[in-house]
C-alpha cells in the first residue's frame, strides 16, 4: 500500500499564493480583487495546512469559520481554502496524480462562485462547508463526475458519486468517468477498491423519475442505480430552476418542458425528495 503524503507548511505552494491559483483557475476579477492576503497570518497558515489533511480538515474548517468572522461574502474563507488548495498541488504530484485531475478538482471554486452569482445575483463564496473535501483530497473530479472517499464513524467505507453542475451525463461520458474512478482508486486509494459507489441526489428523486422522457440523460444516469426514496426535502428547485431555494412555485421559470411539468406538480401541492442509490454491478 502506498504511504500517504502528509502536507506540511514546508510544502511548496502552486504558484506561491492563493491569488495566483485563483488567477490560474479563472476566478472573476471582481472576486480576485477582494481576496485578502493572509500570507502574513500565522494562524491562517496553520489552518490552511490542516485543511489539506484528511483527518483534520473538517475540524480546521470549523475553526477557520470562527477565526475569520465576520466574513459576510466568504472571501476571507475563499482565500484560506485557495491557499490550502495551492499547498495540496505538491501532494498530488508526489502521489503521481496528473495535474489534469488536480485542476479539474479545484475548478469547484470558480464553478461555485458562478452558481451563486447566477442564482443569488451576487459574487460570494458560500460553499466553504463543502470544499474542505477538495482541499483534503477526499473529493477528486475524474471526467464528468466527482468521487468522494467516505468513511463513516463506524468505519464503513464507500465512494460517493457527485454530479457537478453542467456535467455531461451522456452514457459515454458517465462510463468514462466511472472507468477513470476505478483506475484512480486502484492506483492511489487501494483501501477503496471494489467498494460500493453510492449517490444521494435530487437527480435520483423517485418523484422526478416518472416525469423524465426515455431519452433523458438524467433518467439514463438514474437507471444505473438501485434507488430508494429518502425523507430529505430536495434542492430540486435551486438546481433545476437555477433560483434561490425559497422562490415561490408560481415564480419558477417555464422555459423547458421539464421545468413546466415540475412547476405544475409543485403548484398542485406535490413534494419532491432526494433519492439514494447504489450503483448496480456492471
Amino acid at each position: 500500500m502506498k504511504k500517504e503524503t502528509t502536507p506540511t507548511a514546508a510544502h511548496t505552494a502552486f504558484a506561491a499564493s492563493a491569488a495566483a491559483l485563483g488567477e490560474r483557475l479563472g476566478l472573476p476579477r471582481d472576486v480576485l480583487d477582494r481576496l485578502p492576503d493572509l500570507s502574513g497570518d500565522e494562524t491562517a497558515r496553520d489552518l490552511a495546512c490542516r485543511l489539506t489533511e484528511r483527518g483534520r480538515a473538517e475540524e480546521a474548517f470549523r475553526e477557520a469559520r470562527a477565526y475569520l468572522a465576520p466574513d459576510p461574502d466568504g472571501f476571507r474563507m475563499l482565500a484560506l481554502q485557495l491557499d490550502a488548495a495551492a499547498r495540496l498541488h505538491s501532494v498530488y504530484r508526489a502521489r503521481g496524480v496528473p495535474d489534469e485531475v488536480y485542476f479539474a478538482t479545484m475548478d469547484c471554486f470558480p464553478r461555485f462562485l458562478e452558481e451563486t452569482r447566477r442564482i443569488d445575483g451576487r459574487p460570494a463564496f458560500d460553499r466553504d462547508w463543502w470544499t474542505w473535501r477538495q482541499t483534503s483530497m477526499l473529493i477528486v473530479r475524474l471526467g464528468a463526475l466527482e468521487f468522494e472517499l467516505h468513511t463513516t464513524r463506524d468505519g464503513e467505507r464507500f465512494v460517493s458519486v457527485h454530479i457537478p453542475t453542467g456535467a455531461d451525463l451522456s452514457p459515454a461520458a458517465v462510463d468514462d468517468s466511472l472507468e477513470r474512478a476505478r483506475a484512480y482508486l486502484a492506483a492511489h486509494e487501494p483501501a477503496f477498491v471494489d467498494l460500493p459507489f453510492v449517490c444521494h441526489s435530487w437527480l435520483l428523486s423517485c418523484e422526478l423519475y416518472p416525469l423524465l422522457s426515455s431519452a433523458s440523460r438524467i433518467r439514463s444516469f438514474a437507471d444505473r442505480f438501485a434507488i430508494r426514496p429518502t425523507a430529505d426535502p430536495s434542492e430540486l428547485c435551486r438546481w433545476l430552476f437555477s433560483v434561490p431555494s425559497d422562490t415561490p412555485s408560481r415564480d419558477l421559470p417555464e422555459d423547458t418542458s421539464l421545468r413546466r411539468t415540475v412547476k405544475a406538480r409543485l403548484l398542485a401541492g406535490e413534494s419532491f425528495f432526494d433519492g439514494f442509490g447504489r450503483l448496480k454491478t456492471p
